[in-house]
């Protein structure tokens, strides 16, 4: 008898207490699995509905990751694509991406890049080739990019700083401290760790031209560099205190150029007039900023003159020279 009044007390235990108990848990569990599962099903169906940034192997032994923001890692082939808030780490050789803006990224080995949900991208490692067909905004660990359509960067991020070097179009360079400065064709700048919040930094005195080292460097000439400063339009950089003398020849065939006023000071302006061969004037521009663009696009082949006046006087005169060929 106590035998059964124990055996009776042990299945109504585990009726009224374990059962329960086993059944919150299963109900649980599947509820978890569930949500997470609609949680992934949501996920992909908003990548579907997204144009990808395909990724193409430069070499059967490139090898690289795709880092979703959960910091998940999986690695992928050339049948991958990149999505907004993944990143990707390429270890070995080099990777190319195209988004659907129609700008490509060369990213050398060792480099991370994240797409960012805004479409703007953000360099933490490495080198970084790009070559734009839309305007883009660039994060780096020390510095912040902004450059037009048709620009080519070559962007250096390590330890000790950012570098950025432009081969063509132009860039807006700004330390963490929101100090900038400009950058046109054949020009760089590098912000160290120390002074990527400096507010005191003098950016502008800090660009030179691209140096012969990098022209030589593996990464320049892979990416075919010396095509690209040959083909690129020429852009001019007068100094305030130059005269008309005319020696500058500009030949373009692009539909733009640019013009730099590094020692352009605040609240003073420069107007540029377009005259013919004949000293018509063909269009005039009034800016107040260190970098115009000059739009080159309406004329038709031919010499042409650009004057530029400060103060009623003319400082500088650059003769163009409009082809439909590429120099």
């Amino acid at each position: 008898m106590a035998r059964n009044r124990r055996h009776n007390w042990l299945q109504n235990t585990f009726k009224d207490y374990f059962v329960p108990i086993i059944g919150w848990v299963l109900i649980i569990v599947l509820l978890y699995s569930f949500l997470t599962g609609d949680a992934a099903n949501t996920q992909s169906s908003g990548n579907e509905n997204l144009s990808p940034t395909t990724i193409q192997f430069e070499s059967v032994e490139t090898e690289a990751y795709i880092m979703d923001e959960g910091d998940k890692k999986e690695k992928i082939t050339e049948a991958n694509s990149l999505y907004p808030g993944e990143t990707v780490i390429v270890t070995t050789w080099s990777v190319k991406l195209n988004t659907p803006e129609g700008n490509s990224i060369n990213l050398n080995k060792i480099a991370e890049l994240k797409l960012e949900e805004d479409g703007s991208y953000n360099l933490y490692s490495s080198d970084a080739w790009f070559t734009l067909r839309s305007d883009a905004n660039i994060s780096m660990r020390y510095a912040n990019i902004e450059a037009p359509a048709e620009s080519i960067l070559s962007l250096t991020q390590n330890e000790a700083g950012s570098t950025i070097y432009v081969l063509a179009g132009s860039a807006k360079v700004t330390n963490l401290a929101w100090i900038s400065t400009l950058l046109i064709k054949w020009q760089k700048v590098s912000i160290s760790r120390l002074n990527a919040a400096n507010e005191d930094v003098d950016l502008a005195g800090g660009k030179s031209s691209i140096d012969s080292y990098f022209k030589w460097s593996d990464w320049f000439i892979a990416n075919e560099g010396h095509i690209v400063l040959n083909q690129t339009d020429v852009s001019i950089s007068p100094e305030s205190d130059t005269t008309g003398s005319g020696s500058t020849e500009i030949n373009t065939w692009a539909s733009w150029l640019y013009l730099s006023f590094d020692t352009l000071r605040d609240e003073m302006s420069i107007e540029g007039n377009t005259l013919d061969i004949t000293g018509k004037i063909i269009s005039t521009q009034t800016t107040t900023d260190k970098l115009t663009k000059i739009n080159t696009e309406h004329l038709v082949e031919g010499v042409y003159f650009f004057s530029v006046i400060q103060n009623n006087t003319t400082i500088d005169v650059q003769r163009i020279i409009k082809s439909s060929h590429q120099y």
